[in-house]
């Protein structure tokens, strides 16, 4: 499972270097002109997020959706791929994992770096035993971190919380670390009308 996980640490930033024209991609807000003395400025904000990664987040190994219902609170869901099996290095047998839950951001949603807070119901854990995943809660802190209009990474320290039945399989130290790749979607468009300084000089000059 280790060489699973540096491989999709490998892909994750292969795949950042790929994108890496987008990062330096003019940032500022789109400005153009509705008449001589009034301009307008548009800002996209994205409402939600699509992603692949490793981690509770992702089902263990696999795809993550996100929906924000507002700067603050958003929803997410995740299903991906785990071995079950005494040997979890064997992908001969493979389970499904899934993740659901929410999470706060402090920071709105325009925002390159969103630190956040994260409560997930999700696979957690494998029972050897009997070859079944665990289900579990899953809270942890978390950053998102917007390096373009489009593309961003996720970044989680999850502690996971659930039953412990004998023969309980769990890889690492108690905190589980989640890295993803994802794709912004849904833009919400938000204009501010700008009245030139022509115009304020004219009515004190009246």
């Amino acid at each position: 499972m280790k060489k699973i996980i540096l491989l999709c640490s490998f892909m994750s930033v292969l795949l950042f270097l790929l994108c890496s024209p987008l990062i330096a991609a003019d940032y500022e807000d789109e400005e153009y002109e509705e008449d001589e003395s009034i301009s307008t400025t548009a800002t996209a904000i994205s409402r939600g997020k699509v992603g692949l990664g490793f981690g509770i987040p992702y089902g263990v190994l696999g795809a993550n959706v996100e929906v924000g219902l507002n700067d603050i609170i958003s929803l997410c869901a995740g299903v991906g791929i785990y071995p079950s099996g005494n040997d979890v290095d064997n992908f001969s047998d493979l389970e499904i994992g899934y993740a659901v839950g929410g999470r706060i951001y402090f920071a709105p949603r325009k925002s390159h770096f969103r630190p956040r807070i994260s409560l997930l119901r999700a696979t957690v854990a494998i029972n050897k035993s009997t070859d079944s995943f665990i289900d579990g809660f899953a809270p942890g802190l978390g950053l998102d971190w917007k390096f373009s209009h489009k593309w961003g990474m996720d970044f989680d320290l999850l502690y996971p919380i659930y039953d412990k039945p004998k023969g309980t399989h769990q890889e690492g130290g108690a905190v589980k670390i989640s890295i993803g790749f994802g794709y912004y979607f849904g833009k919400i468009a938000k204009k501010a009308v700008i009245v030139e300084e022509e115009d304020d000089e004219e009515s004190e000059e009246e």
